[in-house]
């Protein structure tokens, strides 16, 4: 016998504009977004890679799965309009020194702060 189990989620605002949004962007519905989320803590997440200094931002994006175990799928984002550009696949690995953001809000605040600190540092 299958039971259909119903869970409830509370999200603030941001999160539920958050899985609106990508929701829009992916066509997923927004239960098969929660799953995703649930099964693994970085999918869903946005980002921007480093370089080796662990300061200067190379991509920006969003963690959209776990293909294999360690072994990420990621959705970048252009800089100039914030659309999507590429997919690319990453090893954990590679995302160690990563900067992990919960809303794409949170990330573009964050290159706001980098920009502002790189331009008054030269």
């Amino acid at each position: 016998m299958v039971m259909n189990k119903r869970i409830v989620f509370q999200v603030d605002e941001s999160q539920e504009a958050n899985l609106k949004n990508e929701s829009k962007r992916t066509g997923a519905p927004v239960a098969e977004i929660l799953r995703r989320r649930l099964s693994n803590p970085l999918v869903g997440k946005y980002f921007h890679s480093v370089k080796d200094d662990r300061e200067t931002i190379v991509w920006q994006g969003q963690i959209t799965g776990e293909v294999s175990p360690g072994i990420y799928l990621v959705q970048l984002f252009e800089w100039v309009m914030g659309m999507e550009s590429n997919q690319q696949i990453v090893p954990a690995a590679d995302m160690i020194h990563w900067k992990i953001y919960d809303s794409q809000d949170e990330m573009n605040a964050a290159y706001k702060n980098y920009e502002m600190k790189k331009h008054h540092t030269s």
